[in-house]
């Protein structure tokens, strides 16, 4: 309403070009006022968009366009405190921008007071701005401190995980070692027995005939074969866990070193060097 007799105000009494615009401009600051009264800001700015146009470029004027300009610029910081999108504040920036180019456009009183507004809606964009960055920057490095904390963890259960199947690797390795050395045993055992009974008469390379025979020479042997079996057991038992336990253990240490190498690497993070505004940044790192 104060806007439509602001316009009635600055329109003249004789009919001319000027005043005809002005008239258009009333009827349409009524229909921007109607939307904006109905809650569709978008739909009102456009509108007193079309105003600030069709409002004639005579010296006469300027005070009534910079109070449309100020209207406008109103209009764009309700709507953003209603829904918080910055693209509206810097509409707002750039409508300034565009009207305080030329100084004709404004008096000196409009123009100041356009520009005392162009530097509040600066200073909240760049508010907006920089929370924006810090919460920004806040959720990266909860992000940093959530993985490394992970990458820690994994650390931990690979070492113990790997320690214990280093240990059991070990084991096995123990296992074949012992096996191999039965076996060693229990062939020198056997050679000397043959070699003894060769010495005594009796020749193991010729079979035996009788039952007797036969009986006492697998007393003598069987326990030495079955000695065989178990090294035989033993070398494969050991070969085969023990060699893959061992690989595995010694995978989950190299892995452990990894994800300690990169948690330490993720705790290193970057902060502002001297203010919430500076583009400097340090590393600061726990180790």
């Amino acid at each position: 309403m104060l806007l439509a007799l602001a316009l009635g105000a600055a329109r003249p009494a004789a009919a001319s070009a000027p005043a005809e615009d002005m008239q258009t401009a009333s009827v349409t600051l009524t229909e921007a006022e109607a939307k904006l009264a109905a809650g569709d800001p978008d739909g009102a700015i456009a509108l007193f968009e079309t105003v600030l146009e069709q409002i004639p470029e005579d010296p006469g004027y300027a005070p009534t366009r910079a109070q449309v300009l100020l209207t406008i610029v109103e209009a764009h910081e309700a709507a953003f405190a209603r829904d918080g999108e910055l693209a509206r504040l810097r509409r707002a920036k750039r409508l300034l921008d565009r009207y305080l180019g030329p100084l004709a456009l404004l008096d000196e009183q409009g123009r100041a007071t356009a520009e005392e507004r162009r530097v509040r809606v600066i200073d909240a964009i760049t508010a907006v701005e920089e929370k924006m960055r810090a919460e920004q920057a806040a959720r990266a490095a909860a992000q940093r401190r959530d993985r490394a904390t992970d990458a820690r963890r994994k650390a931990r259960a690979y070492a113990i995980s790997g320690a214990l199947l280093t240990g059991l690797g070990a084991a096995g390795v123990g296992v074949l070692a012992t096996g191999l050395g039965l076996g060693r045993a229990t062939d020198g055992q056997l050679t000397d027995l043959k070699a003894n009974k060769l010495a005594a008469g009796d020749d193991w390379s010729v079979p035996c005939i009788e039952d007797t025979c036969r009986a006492a020479r697998r007393q003598e042997i069987d326990p030495l074969f079955a000695r065989g079996v178990t090294s035989n057991v033993l070398v494969l038992v050991g070969a085969v866990t023990g060699t893959a336990l061992l690989t595995t253990g010694v995978t989950l240490l190299v892995l452990r070193r990894k994800q300690t190498r990169e948690a330490k690497l993720l705790e290193i993070t970057p902060v502002p060097a001297l203010s919430p505004t500076s583009f400097g940044l340090t590393l600061k790192g726990r180790f």
